[in-house]
């Protein structure tokens, strides 16, 4: 279960399939860990969905307004360790490793005073973008009873990332394992049987929140994962160079951001299209966030697992991993596309009883899956920009290609060329197609033997 005495990645010279298996060695435990993860919101809008479709409405806003201001921002400021704590980890600098943790979870923690401050603020946030004032209240409802469990999620992640950088991708997988199966049991207790409906969706979401950073600092401690580099708890470190963690942490954030931001304007600009219609968008959005995880997964495995390589000082390897993780990509991604599309018209049906918002999600998935395609590429290629510290100009592509391209684009095709909630998706198209052209770029020509010669000297 990740011994770092047995390498899971073999020192021999390797060829691209050989580099492939190895990757789903690794990231699969990721990826899967991810996908339960934020099956976590699935079930919460399975539950709302069959009761009340404004109660869903109101959801679904939370999930994207939390997603936004709280989970995009510390999942970001974790990005970070993926580029420092893998490099350190390749440079056999192990104590750093512990180190770059401890300033993490300061950084997260000071930036959770604003984010608590936003979320209490959700429902006048919300209608300040025209979100009608009921469906914004069931919002702030469920928003709120998250709060209390929010840090601990953020927390937990921030101790996946740094036992990822160590190549111990299995805990992740185990402890959301474990509190996905119980989330189910929270929510017939506080949605059914207590009839809290969308408090009782937050209450539920809030106790598994809890349990995965209870769970998963249970298994450190008794596997012993901490060994190596937490020898020492000085409070001066915490401090120390915290601008360096935030030179790589914030950018990383600034990503999340404005993916996040996408659907936070395309919700708005929904929500002008009528209620089923947003709804129907709503859906559709949380669905794209539920297979978003698969590409994050595999994105922060293939940071640290580059990381690690730039930290040794082996360019050929961090190159060949990277061409494998995104040829990985391709071919695992086509099937899903295809699965998806041959099946829409039942998987629409699983989100409400309505047969008009089933029809819209049904046929909203033709661009949704195309965006999907391609933006989820780029993140794959947002992973390997990390592991060799690139992410500063990754996120001035980004920025770029979404709010110079898709978000204006989108908004035409919505509202003035009469393509309704469909031009909003496929304005998003045009900026996740801009994106990967322009990473693809950067990949391409950067000169990886000079990045992992200056940090394995660092």
């Amino acid at each position: 279960m990740g011994d770092l005495s047995v390498p899971l990645i073999p020192a021999q010279k390797e060829t691209l399939w050989q580099a492939e298996m190895a990757i789903v060695k690794l990231a699969g435990p990721s990826i899967l860990s991810f996908i339960l993860q934020f099956l976590v919101e699935i079930i919460n809008m399975f539950f709302i969905g069959n009761i009340d479709i404004e109660r869903l409405d109101g959801i679904g806003l939370g999930n994207m307004w939390g997603n936004f201001i709280g989970v995009a921002v510390g999942w970001g400021l974790a990005g970070g360790l993926d580029t420092l704590c893998s490099q350190a980890n390749g440079n056999k600098q192990y104590e750093m490793v512990g180190i770059w943790l401890q300033r993490g979870v300061v950084v997260l923690t000071v930036a959770f005073i604003p984010i608590t401050v936003a979320i209490l603020y959700t429902a006048e946030v919300l209608m300040l973008m025209g979100v009608e004032e009921k469906i914004a209240e069931y919002s702030y409802n469920y928003l709120s009873c998250v709060l209390p469990g929010l840090w601990f999620f953020l927390c937990f992640d921030f101790f996946r990332r740094y036992l990822q950088a160590q190549e111990y991708f299995w805990p992740g997988l185990v402890v959301n394992g474990i509190t996905t199966t119980l989330h189910v049991f929270w929510c017939w207790l506080f949605i059914i049987e207590c009839d809290w409906l969308e408090k009782g969706a937050g209450i539920a979401t809030s106790v598994t929140y809890i349990s995965n950073f209870v769970v998963m600092v249970a298994l450190i401690k008794y596997f012993k994962l901490e060994q190596k580099t937490c020898k020492s708890c000085n409070f001066q470190n915490f401090w120390h160079d915290i601008r360096k963690f935030l030179r790589y942490a914030l950018p990383s954030a600034g990503m999340l951001l404005l993916d996040q931001l996408n659907f936070e304007i395309t919700q708005v600009e929904a929500s002008h299209l009528g209620v089923k219609t947003q709804a129907a968008h709503v859906a559709v959005a949380n669905t794209v966030t539920t297979l978003y995880m698969i590409p994050l997964g595999l994105g922060i495995s293939i940071t640290s697992i580059v990381g690690n390589f730039v930290g040794e000082g082996n360019s050929a390897k961090a190159k060949l991993y990277s061409w494998a993780a995104l040829m990985l990509f391709f071919l695992t991604n086509f099937p899903l596309e295809v699965l998806v599309l041959t099946f829409r018209e039942p998987l629409s049906q699983l989100y409400t009883y309505d047969t008009e918002v089933s029809e819209i999600i049904a046929k909203l998935f033709i661009p949704v899956m195309l965006f999907n395609a391609i933006d989820f590429f780029q993140v794959v290629l947002c992973g390997v920009l990390k592991g060799i510290a690139r992410q500063s100009i990754a996120f001035i592509m980004i920025l770029i290609s979404y709010y110079v391209f898709a978000i204006p684009g989108g908004y035409l095709m919505a509202f003035h060329a009469d393509f309704d909630i469909y031009g909003i998706w496929y304005g998003l198209v045009i900026g996740a197609t801009m994106a990967t052209i322009t990473l693809s770029y950067l990949a391409w020509k950067s000169r990886w033997a000079a990045v992992t010669l200056e940090k394995s000297m660092d």
